[in-house]
């Protein structure tokens, strides 16, 4: 018996709106007849492949939107990307003449990068307007950003969000620093930097906030401020005690409301790549950590 995953698998693959129903063996303990499952091809329409693919429709419309009039084409990946009927869904939602290619081993793309390896499988007598296939940016569905402290600033500030810092002796503000803005292109694998200091007490003082939250926001125009359209899809961390005393030393001791701290600068840094994005911060010289969100844990 194959297992369910896999049965799942091939079957999205060759799903249609019309056909036999699905039947998965299942283990004798769930008390089914015969010890079948049985899903009818309409119900699968209904509850499954009909919303998902309009959900894809409705992301395809989104990303030609942001890209504007000059697309040669769309490709389809991943394991329902090799459905001839999600194919021709798509094709008879878009303009016509703009081909949807399905390149083979597409459905592994995401891991293997196979979606530009398997369109070199189409030849320029097949799809002319779309040969030699070359990608050298992204366009971004989301903002990215983390949120760091800044002066307030009545001009750029939301008031409400103003609180007074003793340690600064001036009112401060959570302000949301982006990677990257909705709608903006990226080059693949280069990181984009955001300036990042920390102040260590050289005895007593306020402690440091070691703890940076990666936040992300689908607003046209990115927020100032944090809004219910913000959320966290990561934390990076801190070990102060990995910076060595003779980096804190070579940054100087600085006073600041009444105390003595080292003031060390860094930078958290993000890069995107198409199917994953991976942040780090470094500071003192280190790279105190780095992690790698796929996209599909974030829903991006």
């Amino acid at each position: 018996m194959m297992p369910v995953p896999t049965i799942l698998h091939q079957y999205k693959k060759e799903f249609t709106p019309k056909g036999d129903p699905l039947t998965i063996r299942v283990h004798e303990s769930l008390g089914l007849d015969r010890n079948r499952f049985t899903v009818p091809r309409s119900e699968m329409m209904t509850r499954i492949f009909g919303p998902i693919t309009k959900d894809i429709i409705c992301l395809v419309q989104e990303q030609l939107s942001m890209v504007g009039d000059n697309v040669a084409a769309v490709v389809l990946v991943g394991g329902f990307g090799q459905s001839a009927y999600l194919r021709a869904e798509v094709q008879a939602a878009l303009p016509r003449g703009m081909p949807v290619l399905q390149p083979k081993n597409g459905w592994i793309a995401v891991v293997k990068g196979a979606a530009i390896h398997g369109l070199g499988y189409y030849s320029s007598s097949d799809s002319p307007s779309v040969m030699p296939v070359q990608i050298t940016s992204r366009i971004a569905r989301r903002s990215y950003g983390t949120g760091l402290l800044a002066s307030y600033d009545m001009m750029r500030h939301d008031p409400k969000e103003a609180i007074w810092s003793s340690k600064e002796g001036e009112m401060v503000v959570s302000e949301i620093c982006w990677f990257i803005k909705k709608g903006q292109s990226y080059p693949e694998g280069l990181f984009a930097a955001i300036d990042y200091g920390i102040d260590i007490p050289v005895g007593c003082g306020p402690s440091p906030q070691t703890e940076i939250e990666i936040l992300c926001n689908d607003e046209a125009e990115p927020p100032v401020h944090c809004t219910s359209r913000t959320r966290c899809i990561a934390r990076l961390s801190i070990d102060l005690d990995r910076i060595p005393m003779s980096t804190k030393v070579a940054a100087g001791i600085t006073r600041i409301g009444g105390h003595r701290y080292y003031c060390l600068t860094g930078a958290i840094e993000a890069s995107y790549g198409s199917a994953m994005v991976k942040y780090r911060v470094k500071l003192g010289g280190i790279t105190h950590d780095a992690l790698t969100v796929r996209y599909e844990h974030e829903d991006m």
